[in-house]
C-alpha cells in the first residue's frame, strides 16, 4: 500500500475497481500493537463455518459505525485463514497505520473501547494473484517488488518463513534497507542472505528479471513468461513500471501496479 494518498475517500478513489456484491459481517476479535504507528487487527467471521473468499492482493471496504464512507485497507492474511479450520474461526487480518483518516482513527481508539465490535466489510480490488488476464500456465517467473517501512517491520519474518518452506521452488528474497550506512551487502544472522544497504536500483531489477545464473540468456526468450508486480510509494512505482516495461522480452501487460493515490 502506498504511503502517499489522495484526499479523496477510499470509496471514491477506487470507484472503478471491481468489488464483491456480498457484504460480510465480522467481529473485531484481536488487536496487536506493533509499534507507535501500526496495529494488526483480526476480523473474525461471525459464523465460524462461513468462508470469506478473496484473492491475494485484495483490500477491504471497511464500514465503521457512524462513518458514512468506508475505509480501504489491504488484507495481510492469506485466503487459507479465511476458511473454517479446527484451529480458529475464519478471519481477515488488516495492518492499520495511525492517521487522520476517519476509519483509521476509529480503529485506533483504545483497545477496550472497540474490541468485540461488529463491523461490515466487502472485498475488492483487481491487483491480485493470479492475474486474471493471463494464463497462469504460461508464467514461469514471478517478480514481486514492494517498498515501504511496513515490509520490514511487519512481514519480513513471514517472507523468510515462506522462502525457507519453498523446497521445490526457486525463490530468492532480496532486502534493501535505506538509511543503514554505506552501500553494500549487510551480514546479519536475523536478516536474509541477500540484504543490502541502500535503495533498489535498476540493475537490481534486471537481476530479478533474469536470475543471477541466467543473465546471458536471450531476454526475448526467457522473459516471455515473466510477470512483475510493483507496489509502493508513487515515485518508486512510476519509475520501476516504466523501466520494467521498456526491457526486452517484457510485455507491458505483464507489469502490474497498484496505486492508492
Amino acid at each position: 500500500m502506498a504511503t502517499v494518498r489522495s484526499s479523496l475517500p477510499h470509496e471514491d478513489r477506487t470507484a472503478a475497481e471491481p468489488r464483491e456484491n456480498r457484504i460480510e459481517s465480522v467481529i473485531l476479535s484481536q488487536i496487536r500493537q506493533i509499534n507507535d504507528d501500526i496495529r494488526l487487527l483480526r476480523l473474525s467471521a461471525v459464523d465460524p463455518n462461513h468462508s470469506i473468499a478473496f484473492s491475494p492482493g485484495q483490500w477491504l471496504d471497511t464500514y465503521i459505525p457512524g462513518i458514512p464512507k468506508a475505509g480501504g485497507f489491504t488484507i495481510t492474511s492469506t485466503p487459507r485463514e479465511a476458511r473454517p479450520s479446527t484451529h480458529s474461526a475464519p478471519y481477515l487480518e488488516l495492518a492499520i497505520q495511525k492517521s487522520r483518516n476517519p476509519p483509521a482513527q476509529w480503529l485506533w481508539q483504545p483497545e477496550q473501547d472497540i474490541l468485540g465490535s461488529r463491523l461490515a466489510v466487502r472485498v475488492g480490488g483487481s491487483f491480485i494473484w493470479p492475474p486474471p488476464q493471463l494464463e497462469t500456465s504460461r508464467i514461469n517467473r514471478l517478480v514481486l517488488i514492494a517498498g515501504g517501512v511496513g515490509i520490514k517491520i511487519l512481514f519480513l519474518p513471514r517472507l523468510m518463513d515462506l522462502v525457507a518452506a519453498a523446497e521445490s521452488v526457486d525463490v530468492t528474497l532480496n532486502l534493501f534497507l535505506t538509511g543503514s550506512g554505506d552501500a553494500g551487502r549487510i551480514e546479519h544472522g536475523k536478516l536474509p542472505n541477500h540484504t543490502f544497504a541502500g535503495r533498489v536500483q535498476h540493475a537490481d531489477l534486471l537481476s530479478a528479471l533474469d536470475g543471477y545464473s541466467r543473465q546471458h540468456h536471450d531476454p526475448n526468450t526467457h522473459r516471455a513468461g515473466t510477470v512483475c508486480y510493483v507496489c509502493g510509494p508513487p515515485q518508486m512505482t512510476d519509475d520501476f513500471v516504466e523501466f520494467l516495461s521498456q526491457q526486452r522480452g517484457i510485455r507491458r501487460e505483464h507489469v502490474l501496479c497498484e496505486k492508492w493515490w
